[in-house]
């Protein structure tokens, strides 16, 4: 405000970025207040309108000129640090009969909530952006390896293909979802769109929810990963898995009964599938705990029915398949409140993990090995000296059991080095109060050598290392 009225000055004050200007002779309340709300108003559009250049109003997503302005950047970064970035098109199948049939409010809500669904399943660090009336592109980034984006897009597929409910009334859905990833299908962000694109107009003639990608070889094996899913999903729902027990040959007779538990699938198709076989896919799709849970209660049922036939309870050993999906801690409470349920002491159950995740958990500061010997559970390291030998996990971790790694025996019979190193291996286990499992050789040379070196048992009828 100001007594100057000239146009000098008007315009000086809005180059210096003032809202509004009034001179002195024509100041009163309501003409201060109309100009206030006047400028707040016009405030409030410029910044509406720059969320809309930006953002998707129905929806609040990206919107197509900020999902290139984030490729971009993925791309940079992934240049920069050698990592993949993929592009994945997702459309709803048949979206025009649901506004038909149902009202273009439930149009909406269908669009609304798949949106927040991807949203929800993807990191802070992806994008998800809305590029069409029912077309969605999301931008996934720091992949180390091509296989990892099929599990985001199995996510996705299972997420779109989710029944919206409106009113009360479930609406079906189901999305066709297309892949490219740079830098193995293109390097330009354009190009890598309209290939993920194409992919999925690929997909869409398929009419469910279902996901193609541009590399021929990743849309096979999506195609086997997919249908073999669905078959584990059915084989754990419907306990159509086999707990078979293999006996441990006793090598240092203490009168104990001692058995290796391992889930086997028999798949109509591909047949007897031991645990290796399937463990990766379980992983992927996110089913390693239901098949825990189905694990332990078969094996209880097992031991039941040795203690109902025998009158004595065996040990067992029962593989743990994953430390990321699977919490530790809260998986051992759980089998402990299980076993205590049944009539058995914790005592009776050992749990393997392979030698990776036990070193995964031990540099991660290894809390939860406290856990396995305050419930009373023996701790096994399986595969021990597959791959990296550790021999500080033999030292610091609770271990009850070392199971040697079928390779450690290879060459042993005809290679003295390697005896010595066998030798050393089991002595210091042994020494450190652990109990030393060998898989069976099938060697009667290799399995004497076993035996002299002081292994307590040997494995019958185990799988070769996957």
């Amino acid at each position: 405000m100001s007594g100057s009225p000239d146009e000098s000055t008007e315009y000086e004050a809005l180059e210096m970025g003032l809202a509004d200007y009034l001179d002195k002779e024509e100041f009163d309340v309501g003409r201060l207040e109309r100009r206030i709300r006047f400028a707040l108003a016009r405030e409030n559009g410029l910044g509406r309108l720059g969320y809309l250049c930006h953002f998707d109003e129905l929806t609040g997503l990206a919107n197509r000129t900020l999902l290139y302005d984030r490729f971009a950047r993925a791309l940079a970064g992934s240049r920069r640090h050698r990592t993949r970035t993929a592009v994945i098109v997702v459309d709803l199948n048949r979206f025009k009969p649901i506004n038909d049939d149902h009202g273009h409010a439930a149009g909406d809500r269908v669009l609304r909530t798949i949106a927040e669904r991807m949203s929800r399943s993807m990191r802070e660090t992806d994008t998800v952006a809305r590029i069409g009336g029912d077309e969605f592109a999301l931008i996934v980034e720091n992949l180390q390896g091509a296989d990892d984006v099929v599990v985001v897009a199995m996510k996705i597929v299972e997420t779109a293909g989710q029944p919206v409910y409106f009113q009360g009334r479930p609406i079906d859905v189901s999305a066709a979802v297309g892949v490219s990833i740079y830098p193995d299908d293109a390097e330009d962000a354009e190009v890598l769109l309209e290939l993920a694109d194409a992919a999925m107009y690929r997909a869409k003639r398929e009419a469910v929810s279902c996901c193609r990608f541009h590399d021929q070889e990743l849309d096979r094996r999506l195609s086997d990963g997919c249908l073999l899913e669905c078959d584990l999903k059915e084989a754990i729902l419907r306990h159509h898995l086999v707990l078979e027990h293999m006996p441990q040959r006793r090598l240092v007779n203490d009168g104990a009964a001692r058995f290796d538990m391992s889930p086997t699938w028999p798949h109509p198709e591909f047949g007897p599938l031991p645990v290796a076989r399937f463990h990766h896919l379980a992983e992927q799709s996110g089913l390693v705990v239901p098949l825990m849970e189905w694990m332990v209660g078969a094996a209880i049922e097992q031991l039941g029915e040795w203690r109902r036939k025998n009158g004595e309870t065996v040990r067992i050993t029962l593989p743990l398949l994953s430390r990321r999906q699977v919490a530790w801690p809260e998986f051992l409470e759980r089998l402990a409140e299980r076993l205590t349920v049944a009539g058995f002491e914790t005592g009776c159950v050992e749990l393997a993990v392979c030698e990776t995740m036990l070193l995964e958990e031990y540099r991660a500061g290894g809390t939860a090995f406290a856990d396995f010997a305050r419930h009373g559970f023996g701790l096994a390291i399986d595969e021990f000296g597959s791959d990296t030998g550790s021999l500080s996990l033999l030292r610091d971790l609770p271990l009850t059991t070392v199971r040697l790694a079928r390779r450690l025996f290879r060459d042993s019979a005809d290679d003295p080095r390697q005896q010595i190193f066998v030798d050393a291996t089991v002595s210091l286990a042994r020494q450190l109060g652990c109990e030393i499992v060998a898989p069976d050789p099938g060697d009667p040379d290799i399995a004497d050598m076993i035996a002299r070196a002081g292994a307590h048992a040997i494995i019958t009828d185990r799988q070769p290392d996957a």
